[in-house]
Formats: C-alpha cells, sequence, structure tokens
C-alpha cells in the first residue's frame, strides 16, 4: 500500500479538504456536480464546505434560503446549506475569493492547493468568544503562518505573553494555546 502525503502541522480536516480538492473529489451539495480545479467557488467560514460559485449566488436568491429568525437590523441575510449559519452578504456581493481571503479570482496553478492563493493565510488564529467576556489577554495575538488553505487555521503554537501567575509573584509564560488555562508559579499563595 502507498502511504498518502501526510502534513502533520496541517490539521486534519485542512488535509482532507486540500486532498478532495486536489483530486477533483469535492461535491457541490446544490447541484451535486464536482468542483473542478478551475471552478469558481464560494466557501462557508463557519462549515467550511466548498460550493459551486454560481450555485451560491442563485441560493443566496431564493426567498426559501433567507433565515426569517435574523434580526431585520442585520439587511440581508441567507443561510448556508452545509451548516445553515446565517450570511449577510447579497448575492451581488459575493465573489470568488482564495481561502485567506487575499486575492479575488485566484489563479489556478498546479503547485498549489485548488483555489488557494499561495500567500501566507494571515488569519487571525483563535479570535472566537467562548461564551465568557474576554479580556485583551484572552486573545491571540499571532496569525495563521501556513500557506493560504481551506478549513480552519491550527491552534496557535506560539507562545503567549507572559501572564502574571494567581498569586501575582511570577510571570508565566506558556504556549497561545493553554493560555485560558489557569497556570501557577507552585509557590504558595
Amino acid at each position: 500500500r502507498r502511504e498518502e502525503n501526510v502534513n502533520l502541522d496541517l490539521p486534519q480536516l485542512v488535509q482532507e479538504i486540500q486532498d478532495k480538492l486536489t483530486k477533483g473529489l469535492v461535491e457541490c451539495m446544490i447541484c451535486y456536480d464536482m468542483v473542478k480545479r478551475t471552478s469558481p467557488i464560494w466557501s462557508c467560514s463557519s462549515c467550511f464546505s466548498i460550493f459551486h460559485l454560481n450555485c451560491i449566488k442563485k441560493w443566496a436568491r431564493a426567498p426559501t434560503s433567507v433565515d426569517n429568525s435574523a434580526e431585520k437590523s442585520q439587511g440581508f441575510n441567507w443561510r448556508c446549506p452545509g451548516c445553515q449559519s446565517v450570511q449577510l452578504k447579497v448575492a451581488m456581493e459575493i465573489h470568488y475569493i482564495c481561502f485567506c481571503g487575499k486575492r479575488r479570482n485566484p489563479p489556478s496553478d498546479l503547485y498549489l492547493t485548488p483555489h488557494s492563493c499561495g500567500e501566507p493565510c494571515g488569519r487571525p488564529l483563535e479570535r472566537e468568544a467562548t461564551g465568557t467576556v474576554l479580556s485583551k489577554e484572552d486573545f491571540c495575538p499571532h496569525v495563521c503562518v501556513l500557506q493560504c488553505h481551506p478549513g480552519p487555521c491550527p491552534p496557535c503554537k506560539a507562545f503567549a505573553p507572559p501572564r502574571p501567575c494567581p498569586c501575582g509573584t511570577k510571570a508565566i509564560t506558556t504556549r497561545c494555546s493553554d493560555r485560558k488555562s489557569v497556570h501557577t508559579c507552585g509557590q504558595l499563595c
């Protein structure tokens, strides 16, 4: 059996989406046709599903895709057919952009993941709120350094700025991905 080319630095979902795109195995959930390397696409930022650009534009214009429970103050909205997350762009504003959002109409390059611009991703890491009130120190100050990619960015592997331990006697440095955990200096408070 031949071993697949696996990059251990990539989240599994990213690797799977990249492999499927490269092999032409991604199916548009609207028209059920395969998404080609050269087909303009739209990718959901919540579920990372990939659709043909023309299909998603038609979907966004359809009255059945509107989320009636969303507040009217949000303006025009529609739901992703993959995960039902509310999207706030008008169909005319939906464009073919690379996964990191930097380049409109990314060129098809056989050496890159399809629909990638090839630039460093640069998306902010771990910015989502967890339902609690977060202070500035709770946010990761780093950005994704992977090449423009589909799917989620990996957890931050960089070091977070030093934070005081709960008793305040020492500054503790941890990885950014561990910054929400409570770390102590080991001394008696």
